[in-house]
């Protein structure tokens, strides 16, 4: 569906004459091969005639048809002024890609073109491969993801931090210890922006023994300091026992005298 909107006309400033040269038309949107991410695009265009007075053209265009005799519409120029820019505004446009063709026509010649352009409304799918939803004892996870089509550039979020942009696949390093979240993101050809689902992982990384492990078991230290206590403990022992077996064996033999 096409909607006419405005008609703009610019006043002539200083423009040659060219008899026998055809209008142009410049359009400035769609632009050939761009994506929008909306289903109503501008068919924004100028005319610029070679002509000081009275310029006048026939333009023609169709949008999603053969090139044949059937389905154009139509707008005529006539004006005294050098140039003009118009707006037509082509709603109700279906994902995929289009193309739009015109025809303008003078009384000196015609031109043809065909622009074709995408319409993509629907943001990049983004699946998180890794990391997954559990514990790494590692303080570097590896990021996998993968996005179901061409985008221009992707970045992750780790904990609500700052994005950091990554081309591919990649390694996530010098990560602490304790709860870690991470998101994907990715914006494609026609600026829309995908996100991933939160994946929520654990890195309970402490010399290679998990956080839970570690605290319910001594470290190594901990078991030499403990038979050393027992070790000096038991000697204590002995000795006091030693000492007092002595002193009662001596008073004994005092007492027996």
């Amino acid at each position: 569906m096409v909607v006419f909107l405005v008609l703009l006309v610019v006043p002539e400033f200083c423009v040659k004459s060219s008899i026998g040269q055809i209008p142009v038309l410049n359009v400035s949107s769609p632009k050939v091969n761009e994506f929008y991410n909306s289903t109503s695009v501008l068919f924004n265009f100028s005319f610029t005639s070679p002509y000081r007075n009275a310029a006048s053209a026939v333009l023609y265009y169709k949008l999603d048809l053969p090139d044949d005799e059937k389905g154009w519409s139509r707008i005529t120029f006539s004006f005294d002024a050098n140039n003009a820019s118009y707006f037509l505004n082509l709603v109700d446009l279906s994902e995929g890609n289009h193309s739009l063709l015109y025809v303008i026509e003078t009384a000196v010649g015609s031109e043809k073109r065909t622009i074709p352009f995408t319409v993509d409304t629907v943001p990049p799918k983004i699946k998180v491969l890794l990391p997954e939803k559990t514990e790494y004892y590692t303080n570097q996870v590896p990021l996998n993801f993968t996005v179901d089509e061409p985008v221009l550039w992707k970045a992750y979020c780790l904990d609500g931090q700052e994005m950091s942009a990554v081309n591919s696949n990649a390694t996530i390093t010098r990560l602490t210890d304790g709860d870690h979240s991470i998101r994907v993101f990715a914006m494609d050809m026609a600026g829309n922006i995908g996100v991933s689902e939160t994946v929520n992982f654990k890195v309970p990384y402490k010399s290679g023994i998990p956080q839970t492990d570690a605290q319910a078991l001594p470290s190594a230290t901990t078991w030499i300091l403990l038979v050393v206590f027992l070790v000096a403990i038991s000697l204590v022992l002995v000795g006091a026992g030693l000492l007092f077996y002595l002193t009662r064996k001596a008073r004994t033999s005092d007492f027996e005298k």
